[in-house]
C-alpha cells in the first residue's frame, strides 16, 4: 500500500515543520506490514525521521526533504547505542534519517534530500585555508554556532539488513551524506550527491563494517 504524507497533514511549503506528519505516515505504514510512504512534489522541512522495517520512503520527482535548521528538531545524542560524535571535526550525532536495526527498508525516487548545510556553516574564504595541516583552495566551512556545532551523518543505516537506496539526489549535506554501519545485503544504485567543495567531511557514501554491499 501507499501512504501519501499529505494525508497525514504534511505541508510542502519549505517552512512548516513536518516531522510528526511524515513519521506518522512511516509508523502507520509499518504497523500494517509495510509498503511505500510517498513524498509528493514540494519542499518538506523536517527533523529526524526513523525509518521502519518493510517501509520504502519514496520521493517523487520535484519532492525535496529539507533538514530543519534547528538542531533541537533532531534526535538526542544517546538515541541509540551505536551513535557517536566527532568533536575534533566539529559535528555531533544528529541525523535527518535513521534506520536502526531494521530490515527490508528503502529510500527511492527522483526527489532530493537536502541536508541544509548552509544553516549551520558559512563559507570561509580567506586564503590560504589551513585546517589540521590541509589546504582547500576553494575555501572551508566555518561553524555558525561553536557550541551546537553541526549535524553528523545525514542518512544512517545502522546494523540493517536488506537495504536499498536508489535514484535519489542528496545535496548540501552538513557531514557524511549516506552512512552504512554494520549492514548486510545493501544495494545503492544511481544516486547523485552534490555538496559544496568547501563543506568539510561531506563524504558521499561511507561503508563501515558491512558486507554484501553493491554500489552502482
Amino acid at each position: 500500500m501507499e501512504y501519501n504524507i499529505k494525508s497525514f497533514g504534511a505541508v510542502g511549503d519549505g517552512v512548516t515543520l513536518n516531522t510528526a506528519a511524515i513519521q506518522s505516515a512511516i509508523d502507520e505504514c509499518a504497523s500494517f506490514g509495510g509498503g511505500r510512504v510517498v513524498i509528493p512534489e514540494g519542499t518538506y522541512k523536517c527533523g529526524t525521521l526513523w525509518l521502519k522495517s518493510n517501509v520504502e520512503l519514496h520521493l517523487e520527482l520535484g519532492a525535496e526533504l529539507l533538514a530543519s535548521d534547528n538542531m533541537d528538531d533532531n534526535n538526542e545524542l544517546d538515541a541509540y547505542e551505536q551513535n557517536f560524535s566527532v568533536p575534533v571535526e566539529e559535528w555531533v550525532g544528529k541525523h535527518l534519517i535513521i534506520a536502526h536495526e531494521i530490515s527490508n527498508s528503502a529510500i527511492t525516487g527522483l526527489g532530493t534530500i537536502n541536508g541544509n548545510c548552509h544553516a549551520f556553516v558559512d563559507k570561509f574564504t580567506d586564503y590560504p585555508q589551513y585546517h589540521n595541516g590541509y589546504i582547500w583552495s576553494g575555501g572551508m566551512s566555518k561553524l555558525r554556532n561553536k557550541e551546537n556545532q553541526r549535524p553528523g551523518q545525514l542518512i544512517c543505516f545502522i546494523e540493517c539488513k536488506n537495504v536499498s537506496v536508489a535514484d535519489i539526489s542528496i545535496k548540501d549535506s552538513p557531514c557524511w551524506s549516506l552512512f552504512l554501519h554494520g549492514c548486510e545485503q545493501v544495494s545503492i544504485r544511481g544516486i547523485k550527491v552534490s555538496n559544496p567543495s568547501w563543506m568539510l567531511n561531506s563524504d558521499g557514501i561511507d561503508i563501515d563494517a558491512s558486507r554484501y554491499v553493491t554500489v552502482s
